[in-house]
């Protein structure tokens, strides 16, 4: 028997592409819209539960 793995979504789960994270079965676009995660540029995504910071705001904009 074959063990799946997910794929590896760049910046998961600190700062990363919202479209990569949906694309790998990670996320859906209503959960992205939801509550947990905030959009910081387009297509780029952070968790609401982590506080802004310099460093996230370095980490969204290299993703």
């Amino acid at each position: 028997m074959t063990r799946r793995t997910r794929p590896e979504v760049p910046g998961w789960p600190t700062a990363f592409r919202g479209s990569w994270a949906i694309r790998a079965g990670l996320l859906t676009r209503g959960a992205l819209r939801g509550p947990r995660f905030r959009r910081v540029l387009p297509d780029v995504y952070v968790r609401t539960s982590d506080p802004p910071s310099l460093e996230m705001n370095i980490r969204a904009r290299t993703t």
